[in-house]
């Protein structure tokens, strides 16, 4: 395995990593070895399977594994070579996965910056003041107090309108038959919501209670 150090910039880690095809090879067979022994092949006993029957069947899932392993073990050489610690994940970038020649990618993440020891009382700090705008605040005030709204029954005897709740049974059919989920009892259902296919919510507006 070959490691080279492309970028060293601030927070910001770039590496490239390779391997010789026979050290790839020698990492899939030996994963091909592993599912060897406890393969189940018409014919064979269990681990009497051949070498080249588990390859023809399972080469392609071993030889993920093997570079799956191979760039996880470079990922933390990495890391322990540098006493770094990762503030995200790995980026991977392949630059080289064609059988029978070599393997190679390059390694991208940020780390985390190293903090001394401080003393806070050496430390200074800016206060900011946000100018927040009063039609922002009450509007944002509104949506909340729209989302935990809480309905009560109507007094007036009158026709729903848009923005009315409804508790409505429903029924919903394809050439006379009833469709799974299109049907259900006791529904709550805002006018105007659109949660429901277009025109259907229109469809209840200007009815009372029962019909």
């Amino acid at each position: 395995m070959q490691i080279k150090e492309l970028k060293n910039e601030k927070l910001k880690r770039e590496y490239s990593v390779s391997w010789k095809s026979a050290d790839v090879d020698a990492a899939v067979t030996k994963k091909l070895e592993g599912i060897a022994k406890t393969a189940r092949i018409d014919g064979f006993r269990p681990g009497k399977v051949p070498l080249p029957l588990i390859r023809q069947r399972h080469g392609a899932q071993a030889r993920e594994e093997a570079l799956s392993a191979l760039v996880q073990e470079a990922t933390d050489q990495i890391v322990a070579d540098n006493k770094m610690t990762l503030a995200e994940r790995p980026n991977y970038d392949v630059k080289e996965n064609a059988e029978g020649k070599d393997f190679a990618l390059e390694i991208k993440f940020e780390v985390l910056p190293e903090i001394k020891d401080l003393k806070l009382s050496d430390l200074k700090f800016d206060r900011y003041k946000v100018n927040t705008d009063p039609k922002e605040v009450e509007k944002t005030l509104k949506g909340i107090a729209e989302r935990h709204a809480e309905g009560v029954p109507s007094k007036a005897k009158r026709a729903t309108k848009k923005g009315d709740m409804v508790r409505i049974d429903f029924e919903g059919r394809v050439d006379g038959e009833l469709f799974e989920g299109g049907a259900a009892k006791g529904h709550d259902l805002e006018l105007g919501s659109g949660a429901f296919i277009p025109g259907f919510e229109d469809q209840l507006i200007g009815k009372k209670p029962g019909d």
